[in-house]
This record gives structure tokens, sequence and C-alpha cells, in this order.
């Protein structure tokens, strides 16, 4: 009887097909659900939505802090000189005052949980003046975590984990900021390597399925007297995503101090009178009189009240300046001024009228863009390794002209993972802390053989680690004595060789 008029095998038969059957329908589904999740991850990455956010008033009105206004003098001169050591410790020392002064006052009892650094991250913003005396509005986060000096990014607040405080220090109880945070989400960056990582695993899985299945200068108190206190305003931001790009918008303005006022009125009337209205008596005296007069104007009520109003304080410098120039020029040159005279009249008018109007209040901007993104605990990794020690639950074989061979296993293994951090570090910072130094992993050997592989990850520097684990690999196996056979079932030769491999390698880590 010939070898086609045999009778198949119904044991073997059934066996390999309902091995291909099986494995058929897992790939089927294993590349269907694939495609899904390609598919729903890649229309959650197309939306790029920008949420506008402003400060939520804490404090009923800004709160008198017992502390001498010339702290903010001092923390715009730590700014400005890198001292971020003595910068943090001034913000920590005017934030504790703060939270003692305000939660005094009626109204504002939820001031002192806002300012919990252990829970929540806080923005001190200032006016200030930088190196070139050009007015700015500073800020800076303090927090109980450790974080890079000037380092303008949070690591994912927003929710109920915890949230984003905003104080506003001035020199006045007139200093207002207005702030608007503007939120574009991004997508974790674990999440965006996931299909390159995929790519990578694809390859071996399926081979191995097939196998087994077949303006403001520092104004220092003048002497003799005590400086003003401080003034805060605290607010509430609720940033809408924990992962996002947020630009700040901000804009600032306070008085001036009185003094400092009186400063610029005396040299702009020096200068007037030495370069524009030299050889004009009456407009010489005009700019006497307003630099001693318009000074007062400042201290009154309308401007200074804890009510004052803007407008009214304006209307009250406007008062004076218009009776001063009626009464100099009702009484120069027998109350009727030459075309000369009255040119240089007005031009001290609209000079001190100038003074007022930038003068009386210092004004600054902020424009920045900022990240928060929460602490990263997981990363994406490769590498290589050298297999230690094996061994294997059936000879690791291959065909060849037919026949089983034998086909050891290799010593070098490559891997792809996913490391663990249970702490979480900052992904961008270039220092590897002790907490990241140390992460378990879990993933797969992609050669020689596919299989589960975990172990421990000790990063030497940022993106570089040592790997030592275990791991799992399936591979072609068949008996010892099969080798130099024929396979029993051509279509079907091997059955499943499993080796326990102890490695030890190199990594690449994504950060």
């Amino acid at each position: 009887m010939t070898e086609a008029q045999h009778p198949p095998n119904p044991t073997r038969v059934t066996r390999g097909s309902e091995r291909r059957r099986r494995s058929g329908g897992g790939l089927a589904g294993f590349l269907a659900t694939g495609a899904f999740l390609t598919m729903v991850l890649g229309a959650a990455t197309t939306a790029r939505a920008q949420v506008p956010t402003t400060a939520t008033p804490i404090t009923r009105a800004p709160v008198p802090i017992r502390r001498p206004s010339t702290d903010l003098d001092e923390l715009t001169t730590r700014y400005n000189a890198s001292d971020w050591a003595g910068l943090y410790a001034r913000a920590r020392d005017v934030l504790a005052a703060v939270e003692r002064d305000a939660s005094a006052i009626a109204g504002n009892e939820s001031v002192p949980p806002a300012l919990d650094l252990s829970r929540h991250h806080v923005s001190l913003m200032w006016i200030g003046a930088d190196a070139f005396g050009k007015t700015r509005l500073l800020r800076v986060v303090i927090s109980h975590t450790p974080h890079e000096p000037h380092d303008a990014d949070l690591p994912g607040v927003g929710g109920p984990e915890g949230q984003l405080t905003e104080v506003f220090l001035s020199r006045s109880p007139l200093g207002r900021v207005t702030s608007l945070y503007t939120s574009t989400r991004e997508d974790d960056p674990v999440l965006a390597q996931l299909p390159a990582f995929a790519q990578a695993l694809a390859g071996p899985l399926f081979s191995t399925v097939a196998t087994m299945a077949g303006r403001l200068s520092a104004h220092g108190a003048v002497a003799g007297m005590e400086p003003p206190p401080l003034w805060a305003t605290v607010k509430r931001v609720g940033l809408p995503f924990r992962r996002a790009s947020v630009r700040l918008q901000a804009a600032a303005r306070e008085p001036v101090p009185g003094e400092a006022f009186a400063e610029d009125a005396a040299r702009l009337a020096a200068s007037l009178a030495f370069t524009r209205v030299p050889h004009a008596p009456c407009a010489r005296q005009l700019a006497t009189t307003l630099r001693d007069e318009l000074p007062g104007v400042t201290s009154t009520p309308v401007c200074s009240a804890l009510d004052a109003k803007p407008l009214e304080c304006l209307a009250a410098f406007d008062a004076v300046l218009t009776s001063r120039f009626e009464a100099a020029a009702g009484e120069c040159e027998g109350a009727k001024p030459s075309k000369e005279t009255r040119n240089a009249l007005e031009a001290v008018d609209d000079e001190f009228r100038a003074l007022v109007q930038n003068g009386t209040s210092a004004s600054a901007d902020l424009d920045l863009t900022f990240k928060n993104r929460p602490p990263s605990h997981f990363a994406l990794g490769g590498g290589a390794a050298v297999i230690a020690a094996a061994s294997l639950t059936r000879a690791r074989v291959d065909t060849k002209s037919g026949v089983l061979v034998a086909d050891p296993l290799g010593r070098v293994m490559t891997l792809a993972f996913v490391n663990w951090s249970p702490a979480g570090y900052d992904e961008k910072s270039p220092h590897v802390s002790a907490a990241e130094r140390f992460r378990p992993f879990v993933g797969a050997a992609l050669t020689p053989d596919f299989g589960p592989a975990a172990g421990l990850n000790i990063l030497i520097v940022r993106g570089l680690g040592l790997s030592v684990g275990g791991a799992l690999l399936f591979g072609k196996g068949a008996d010892a004595s099969a080798i130099g056979q024929k396979p029993p079932v051509p279509d079907d030769p091997y059955d499943l060789a499993v080796a326990r491999a102890a490695f030890v390698g190199l990594t690449y880590n994504t950060k």
C-alpha cells in the first residue's frame, strides 16, 4: 500500500487542524483588536481643545500682611541675581505671613487650605524691575516638591488631587492683577510611543503565535519711618487638564508710592526748567508749583482709600492741574501772556499730565508658556542582554532538507519592555533621582525566541541602564530522539520548547 493509500491519522490531523483553526481565529481577533485600538487612539489624539481659565478670588479683598513692603525689593534682588535658595526661603516666609494674617480676617477661611504646600502649588507674583530698570511682572512657583530653579512647569496640577493658588503681592491695597490661563491638552508621551513599540513586538509575536499554533525701582523707606505693609490677593486657578501646555497672560498694576511720585515730579520740574522752558519764568514757576502740590493728591482718600476709584483720582489731579494752569496764565504778563509764554505753560501742563497718567501707577504684563504634566511612572525601553543561564523543556530544533536538526539556543537576547517607577519622576530633569534609579520592568524577549520577560532596570544615566532578570522563551522544539528524523507530520513539525533564561544586559530607556 502506497503512502497515498494509507488512511490519515485521525488524532494527528484533528490536533493540527484545530491548532490552525484556533490560531487563525486568535490572530484575526488580535489584528481586529489592534485596528480598533489604533482607530480609537487616533481619534482621541486629533482633538486639541484650548480651554481658557481665569483665577477665582479666595480673599474678599486685598489682605494687609504684617511684613514690610521692602520684602518685594529683596525678592526682586534675589530673582535678578538668580539666588534661588534665598528667593524661595523669603517667599515661604511671606506666604506663611499671608496664611497667618488672612485667616485672622472674617471671610478668608479658605486661604490657609489654599496655601497648603503639601497639597497645592502657589504661583507668587509681584511687580519688580529687572537689571535694566524695566518694570516686569515677576513670578515663581512654590511647592513642597523639589524642582529645578526657576522652573515654571507644574506636575500635573488639576482636579481634586491638587490645585494652583495664585498670590499677588503689592505695596498698596489698590494693587490688582488679572490673569488668563489657556490650556491645550497634550498626549501622554508613553502613548505616543506605543505604535513603534507595538511594531517592534509584532514580528516576534506573530512568529511565536504561528509556532505555538503551528516699570518700578526699589524705593526704600524714608528715614525714621516704618515701611508700608504688604498687601496680598489670593486666588484659585482651576486648570482643566493634568497634562497640557498652558499659556499664562497676566497684567498687573499698583499705585506708585507717594515718595516715589514726588521724586519723579521733582525730576520732571528740573528737567523742564533746564530744557523745555529755560527762558519762560511763568512756566518755570508753574513747574515748581506742580512739583510741590501734585504729590499731595496721591495721599488723599479719593486716591488712597481701599474703595478708591481710578477715574475719581484722575479727576482730582485734573482739578489741581487745571486750577494751577489758569492761575499761572492769569498772573503772568498782566493776565495777557504772549503766545510763546502760553505755549511754554501748556508744555509744562502737558508734561505733568503725562506724569500723572503714567507715573502714579506701575503696570507690567506677563506672557509665558509652561507645561502642566504629572510625574512619569512608566517609560518604554529596549536593549540587548546575554543569557547567563538557561534550561529547556525540549530540544530546540529547525528543519533542513525535510529533517529535524538541532538549533541551539543563542546567547544574545533582545528585549522590549515597560519600566515602572513607583515614586514617579520628572522626565525633563537631566538628573536621575534616587527614587527613579531602580525600576522594575515587564516586557518581552524578541530574540532568539519570543516570550515574556521581567526584571530590574538600574539606571546608570538618564536613558541608559543595566538590566537583570528572567524570561520564558517559546521556541520550536522536539524530543531529542527525533533529531535527524523526518517530522511525523510535515505541516506541523514542531512541538513547543520552553526555555527558562536568566539574563543581564544594557538597556535604552526613552525617558
